[in-house]
């Protein structure tokens, strides 16, 4: 689970009422899509980014250390 959630929504079984809101202030499917897709890639992205910076300093934490 996450921490925070946007307002209203209470757990991930809410995030269809976040399409759902987008739909009812006139954003078109496609517009939703793009919104929703393109949110996703970019979390995606940070998540692989943080994780390779993590990877890599416990790679260098664990090298010997030459004076």
């Amino acid at each position: 689970g996450a921490l925070f959630y946007p307002k209203g929504i209470k757990d991930v079984s809410g995030f269809p009422n976040i399409t759902l809101e987008l739909l009812r202030r006139g954003y078109s499917d496609k517009e939703v899509r793009k919104i929703l897709g393109e949110n996703a890639l970019r979390v995606f992205s940070e998540v692989e980014s943080v994780a390779e910076m993590m990877a890599l300093r416990d790679l260098t934490k664990r090298m010997p250390h030459r004076p």
